[in-house]
């Protein structure tokens, strides 16, 4: 594997922390707030995450980082626009909601990737990305993102009725 290249290292520390800022939100809040000074770090340091990554070739092509990368910036430009789109007002606080938290698992992706093709340092977990053991992994991911965003919609709905009720 070859070695962390100094911008490889600025974009993991940036992702790292953005990553936990995120969780944090998620914990506390129920969702990614662009209101609050971590949603707003972790948005931020997801953008520069996203955009370094796609200056960083280890394995020499453009590959599956490199596509999520692509699809998180996509994925942060529809949360932030979607509001201004006048027919989607109602379904805004989750559509954003969902594609804040699709850029978690954008994120989340590619660091165990590289995490589990580069720990332990002397024999990683899996020696390519075509391992089964990825597969595995991922389909893991995925399945968390999906039971945690139900649980955030319905969230997300108690929310803004209770809020409607109030006024």
């Amino acid at each position: 594997m070859p070695e962390i290249s100094t911008l490889g290292w600025i974009h993991t520390f940036i992702g790292a922390m953005s990553l936990a800022s995120a969780f944090f939100c998620l914990i506390v809040y129920k969702n990614i707030l662009e209101n609050k000074a971590l949603g707003i770090f972790y948005l931020g340091g997801t953008f520069i995450t996203a955009t370094t990554s796609l200056f960083i070739y280890q394995h020499g092509v453009f590959g599956p980082a490199h596509v999520l990368a692509v699809l998180t910036l996509l994925s942060l430009t529809i949360g932030y626009c979607i509001r201004f789109i006048p027919r989607m007002v109602h379904y805004s606080p989750y559509i954003k909601s969902f594609c804040y938290s699709l850029t978690v698992l954008f994120h989340i992706i590619p660091a165990v990737t590289e995490g589990l093709l580069r720990l332990p340092a002397n024999k990683p977990f899996v020696t390519d990305q075509s391992d089964p053991f990825l597969a595995k992994v991922h389909g893991v991911l995925f399945l968390v993102f999906i039971v945690g965003y139900i649980c955030q919609y319905f969230w997300l709905r108690r929310h803004f009725v209770q809020t409607k009720k109030a006024h």
